[in-house]
């Protein structure tokens, strides 16, 4: 990507950089802005890696390149988290095993990783929410759970009705036994 841009202008090299981001969040259905003031490059690749198998892509961008391609797009509104160091986790699909891939993180490096804002479908949340979302169980997990209550009154219903024919089987081969 960056040897492309070798011998542009500047001006170009910046357009071909906002058309980047702008792809990235294109093709994105959810984002999470944090601060990372006093990460080391070990820290930030520990977090890329732990990330990528999820389908994660993690970058530091300047911040008015982020507003130029963010225009537009359903991350628009997370133009007023662009303050200071900023890192951006874009992640195609929900945001509840983002925001739990970001807690997990979040709990080991305190002092350097800060959410400052979660967008998925065109909303904005504040950091403050990081914990809501990575409470939530992901679509996976919620149908499982809605199949189980559902099967749970057919399954006891089955049980049931089939206990007294059960029994009554039960009796005539204790009678056909003791006949014996």
């Amino acid at each position: 990507m960056a040897s492309d841009n070798v011998g542009l202008p500047p001006r170009l090299r910046k357009e071909k950089h906002v058309a980047q981001i702008k792809a990235t969040a294109e093709q994105s259905d959810c984002l999470i802005v944090a601060h990372n003031s006093g990460m080391t490059v070990k820290q930030f690749e520990q977090l890329r890696n732990s990330v990528r198998e999820a389908g994660v892509t993690v970058s530091v961008q300047r911040n008015k390149l982020v507003k130029l391609a963010f225009k537009d797009t359903q991350f628009a509104c997370a133009d007023e988290s662009l303050k200071g160091p900023t890192l951006l986790m874009f992640s195609k699909g929900e945001l509840a095993p983002l925001a739990k891939l970001a807690n997990s993180f979040k709990k080991d490096n305190k002092e350097k990783f800060d959410v400052i804002a979660l967008v998925a479908e065109s909303e904005c949340h504040g950091g403050a929410e990081l914990g809501v979302f990575a409470s939530l169980p992901t679509r996976h997990e919620a149908l499982s759970m809605l199949v189980g209550t559902l099967q749970a009154p057919v399954s006891k219903f089955v049980r049931t009705t089939k206990e007294p024919v059960t029994k009554l089987v039960r009796t005539f081969a204790a009678v056909a036994e003791k006949k014996q």
